[in-house]
């Protein structure tokens, strides 16, 4: 019974983490309008989709929405949330995840233009300072 107790209680803490960590990345996002680097430098950002339409859908797709800024990665943050919490429950699953972090959140988006490394980087933070703070609240 012990190991359900010990497994929900880091199920909490990654859930609480979400929570807070999405929190504050919506509040920097509504203060900081930083644009996207698809945005920024089009010309030289390789189009993740190719269609005849491509461009129209970056053009007015949620790329160029102003609520959609780039700072802070709010996608990476929820994964590198997840994958923190991971890592204070199994140190091995822990460090499986943050590698999927990496691989299928943080390289993609570089690619495509979809975030600065400091984007990432600063969420990548806040998840890591909120995963900590509940940790230590638990």
């Amino acid at each position: 019974m012990y190991f359900f107790g010990y497994i929900i209680s880091y199920f909490f803490v990654i859930l609480l983490s979400i929570v807070l960590t999405l929190g504050i990345i919506e509040i920097l996002n509504a203060l900081i309008n930083s644009p996207r680097p698809i945005v920024t430098y089009e010309n030289l950002i390789n189009s993740p989709i190719i269609t005849e339409n491509t461009k129209e859908l970056w053009r007015d797709g949620w790329a160029r929405n102003a609520k959609h800024g780039a700072f802070p990665s709010d996608t990476v943050a929820l994964l590198a949330t997840m994958a923190i919490g991971l890592f204070l429950w199994k140190r091995l699953v822990g460090t499986l995840a943050i590698l999927f972090v990496l691989f299928a959140g943080i390289l993609p988006r570089l690619y495509f233009g979809l975030h600065y490394p400091s984007d990432m980087l600063t969420g990548m933070l806040i998840s890591a300072f909120s995963t900590l703070i509940i940790e230590k609240v638990k």
